[in-house]
C-alpha cells in the first residue's frame, strides 16, 4: 500500500557481534511508559554533517563494531536514505537513531510514524535461538481510509486494518519506506519468549 523496500543490511558476522554489542550495553536502554513495558531503547539525534549527539552515551564511541555502524549510518545511510524518497536534495539531514531491544508481550498497533519523520529504516538483529519466530513487523492496509481528511500522529487498534505482509525475520533483515498518511505498520502481540533486537532509523523532513 506505498513504496517500501526489504534487503538484507548486515552480514551474519556483523550481526552476531552487534548482538553482542547491545548486551554489553543493555543495562543503559530506558523504559517508554507510552509504548510498552516490554521494549527498552536507547535514542541518538545527529545529522550528517555534525554527526552523531552522543551525549551521556559517549561510550558508545569505544564499542565496537557498533560504533562504527552508527558512523555509517550518520554519514552515509542517512544520505542515501534521504535520496531514495526525495527527488530534491538536501545538504543537512538531520535523524534518530534508536537501539531498540523487545521481549515477550511488545505489541505496537498500526501507525504510520509522526509525520515530521521523512523516511524510516528498521534493521533486526537476530539471534540464533529467534530465527524461526516471525517477529518481523508488518504492514497494514487501512480499510476505513482514516486519514482521508487529518493524518494523526497515533497508533490505532488492529480493527479495520488488513495484514499486507510481514517482514521476514533474519540475521540484517531490514526494512525501508517513505512515511505517509497511509504508511501503517505495527506489531502483534508477541505471544514467545525472545530477544527481539533492531536499530531503527528516522530521517526528519
Amino acid at each position: 500500500p506505498y513504496p517500501h523496500t526489504e534487503y538484507k543490511l548486515y552480514s551474519d558476522d556483523l550481526n552476531n557481534k552487534l548482538i553482542q554489542n547491545f548486551q554489553l550495553i543493555k543495562k543503559y536502554f530506558h523504559k517508554n511508559k507510552k509504548l510498552s513495558d516490554s521494549r527498552v531503547k536507547l535514542d541518538l539525534l545527529g545529522d550528517n554533517i555534525n554527526g552523531i549527539q552522543f551525549k551521556e552515551y559517549n561510550f558508545l564511541r569505544q564499542i565496537e563494531p557498533l560504533n562504527s555502524v552508527l558512523q555509517e549510518f550518520s554519514k552515509n545511510i542517512s544520505v542515501k536514505l534521504y535520496n531514495k524518497y526525495n527527488s530534491i536534495p538536501k545538504k543537512k539531514i538531520t535523524y534518530k537513531i534508536m537501539l531498540v531491544y523487545d521481549i515477550k508481550n511488545y505489541s505496537i498497533g498500526p501507525h504510520t510514524d509522526n509525520y515530521n519523520r521523512n523516511s524510516t529504516l528498521v534493521s533486526y538483529l537476530v539471534p540464533k535461538e529467534d530465527l524461526d519466530k516471525r517477529l518481523g513487523l508488518q504492514i497494514y492496509k487501512d480499510k476505513i481510509n482514516r486519514h482521508k481528511n487529518e493524518w494523526l500522529s497515533k497508533h490505532y487498534s488492529f480493527e479495520d486494518f488488513e495484514t499486507i505482509k510481514q517482514i521476514e525475520y533474519y540475521p540484517g533483515s531490514t526494512i525501508d519506506f517513505k512515511v505517509g498518511k497511509d504508511s501503517f505498520h505495527g506489531v502483534q502481540p508477541i505471544k514467545e519468549i525472545c530477544d527481539r533486537m533492531s536499530i531503527q532509523f528516522f530521517v526528519f523532513n
